[in-house]
């Protein structure tokens, strides 16, 4: 009985396999390893769509689309036309109070800023549509905050403010995405 034993050279072509599996796979896991989540379909009950909020600041723009994105129906009322037609909702959105904060976090060696610390908070009432807020039509009210660290750039001042403009844009996204986990696990509590 003879064995063989011969050993089968990697080809051009399975060197290129496994780098794609290589990479493929490291991909996949940097991606979820930054946190990111697809959106998650919120279904909510019908006693409470559509729900009704004026998007006129960018967090309430921002608030409008991630329920888009996730199915829910919404009555805009900063819209003229729908401004006087608001007993069409069934449920309502205020967010009131939003504040938005920069502060010096740290300071470099040479007496600069190192770091900003962005905040952003709101407060967030959910109520039937029904009248004003009082504790039988709320369905939850909280004040939420989101923040985050923006290291300085003084070498180059526009890059720095572009970068402050994006950590913003994020912070009202995860805001937006805290607002819709309360409406989630509020829904379930009042059906």
């Amino acid at each position: 009985m003879s064995s063989c034993n011969y050993k089968v050279p990697l080809t051009k072509i399975s060197w290129l396999k496994l780098a794609g599996v290589v990479t493929g796979s490291a991909f996949i896991s940097l991606f979820t390893a930054c946190g990111f989540q697809s959106a998650k379909p919120l279904h909510l009950d019908e006693s409470f769509q559509p729900i009704q909020f004026s998007a006129h600041d960018p967090l309430e723009v921002t608030l409008k689309r991630e329920l888009l994105k996730r199915g829910i129906s919404v009555f805009d009322t900063s819209f003229k036309k729908n401004q006087n037609a608001s007993t069409s909702a069934k449920s309502q959105i205020i967010l009131s109070n939003i504040s938005r904060q920069q502060r010096n976090n740290s300071v470099s060696l040479d007496g600069r800023n190192a770091e900003y610390l962005l905040i952003l908070s709101a407060d967030v009432v959910w109520k039937k549509s029904s009248g004003k807020v009082t504790p039988d039509n709320t369905l939850f009210q909280e004040r939420i905050n989101a923040e985050t660290i923006i290291y300085a750039n003084p070498a180059n001042p526009s890059a720095e403010l572009s970068e402050i403009r994006q950590a913003r844009k994020l912070l009202r996204q995860k805001l937006s995405r805290d607002i819709i986990a309360l409406v989630r696990s509020n829904s379930l509590q009042h059906n």
